[in-house]
């Protein structure tokens, strides 16, 4: 058994997730207290030189890498195989993984196979007794913290993004890669990946949106929320609103941000005209920007927010729209 902390190394488009660059710092510095080492999988088809680089410059001690056209698109069947196949090889300490739908689909299949636990959405590690990691994560809604130790190796589970942050990649860094066996076992597939198709931002799942234009009582009604979908669609964002947007019958529950609706981790949370009661705010706490469009300076969200901007949105918004199609 091997006293490595491994990384599953999320890419996209030849670009290494920002969620798997943040759990390679952050593993690092558990490795220190650990006396163990960071090793990134990196999974895939066609991975580029600079793509396998890149772990090492964020924290990679070594790189474990899969590269086969089975693999160009993930499938929970083949990768939980794969991975599970090498974990019992090398036998690594812990498998952290991003709280990103691959990622939590992947870490609870891997952690069974193993037969241990997984612990999700995480937002914080440390070192405990015996060099063994505690996971701690939000619960009831985000109203208290709960701290898990698990049993058995290797402890396995998945971290929210943007939590950890991003230390400063290291260019000069060169690590060793060892590439991982593919048999004809390992890629048995019961269905079969044929393309990837990027989600319609206005279909999307908010809770997974990365930019979100939420709309309030300010909006005026069902009559005006087309300048919300409008500029949601221009620039790419999930439609979403307050609890008076809902009962105005502009959004459904299921784009409801707030205390009896769903909590968003957006890197763009635009909140136009809501004034920002305790119930909605609790929903966005996890929004990395806020920029809130109200008439009113002295709504309570223009306080919390990192860009506040006292305007008519019936004035702004098709302005905004008009530059943005312009660009």
């Amino acid at each position: 058994m091997e006293n490595e902390i491994w990384v599953f190394i999320e890419h996209f488009e030849n670009a290494v997730e920002v969620v798997s660059l943040e759990l390679l710092g952050e593993a690092k510095r558990l490795a220190r207290k650990t006396a163990g080492t960071v090793a990134g999988i990196l999974i895939g088809a066609g991975l580029s030189s600079d793509l396998q680089r890149t772990p090492a410059q964020y924290g990679a001690q070594k790189l474990y890498v899969a590269d086969d056209e089975i693999l160009r698109y993930y499938h929970s069947e083949t990768y939980t195989r794969l991975l599970t196949q090498w974990a019992k090889k090398k036998g690594p300490s812990a498998i952290l993984f991003g709280a990103t739908p691959n990622g939590n689909d992947l870490a609870p299949r891997v952690a069974h196979r193993l037969g241990v636990a997984s612990v999700s959405d995480c937002t914080d590690l440390k070192v405990g007794g015996e060099r063994r990691l505690i996971f701690s994560k939000s619960i009831l809604g985000a109203k208290a913290q709960a701290s898990f130790a698990t049993k058995g190796t290797p402890q396995i589970a998945t971290v929210l993004p943007d939590i950890i942050g991003l230390e400063k990649p290291d260019p000069t860094q060169a690590i060793p890669v060892e590439h991982i066996a593919i048999s004809g076992e390992t890629t048995i597939e019961k269905a079969k990946v044929l393309e990837f198709v990027k989600a319609d931002p206005s279909t999307i799942d908010i809770a997974e949106a990365e930019t979100i234009v939420a709309g309030g009582r300010g909006v005026g009604g069902k009559d005006r929320w087309s300048v919300i979908e409008e500029f949601a669609a221009t620039i790419g964002g999930a439609v979403a609103g307050s609890r008076m947007a809902m009962d105005a019958d502009c959004i459904s529950i299921e784009r409801l941000v707030g205390q009896t609706g769903k909590s968003v981790r957006p890197k763009i949370y635009v909140a136009v005209g809501i004034s920002g009661t305790t119930q909605h705010v609790i929903g966005l706490k996890g929004a990395k920007k806020i920029i809130a469009v109200n008439k009113d300076r002295y709504a309570p969200l223009m306080k919390q927010a990192d860009l506040a901007v006292v305007a008519d949105l019936n004035e702004l918004l098709p302005l905004l729209i008009k530059k943005v199609l312009e660009s």
